[in-house]
């Protein structure tokens, strides 16, 4: 797995009373599209970025894809909340330190 540029590591519960267990979202690196890929057209240099959510029963990617590099991650950071508050519909979320992360 290659090395993700930026990560955020929560706490979940996954049913009230429940043991507390590590949730890791991780922004892998974005790439260049091949043909092949990916079933719509692109230009060359449209890219991909990929989210994952690790350590939750139902393991979580999600793809963006962007004009470049840089959008393209641009656009995954930016999904990141949309993702967690996903994730947080079936379980409770909290910071490390044991803080609800989000707020009801």
């Amino acid at each position: 797995m290659p090395d993700s540029v930026a990560e955020r590591t929560l706490r979940y519960r996954a049913s009230a009373g429940g043991e507390l267990r590590t949730l890791i979202v991780r922004v892998l690196p974005p790439f260049l599209l091949q043909e092949g890929q990916v079933n719509f057209p692109f230009q060359p240099g449209t890219a991909g970025c990929i989210v994952r959510v690790e350590g939750i029963p139902e393991a979580l990617e999600e793809v963006t894809y962007g004009a470049d590099t840089m959008q393209a991650l641009e656009l995954a950071v930016n999904g990141v909340e949309s993702i967690l508050k996903r994730v947080g519909k079936r379980h409770e979320l909290f910071f490390p330190t044991g803080e609800p992360y989000f707020e009801d």
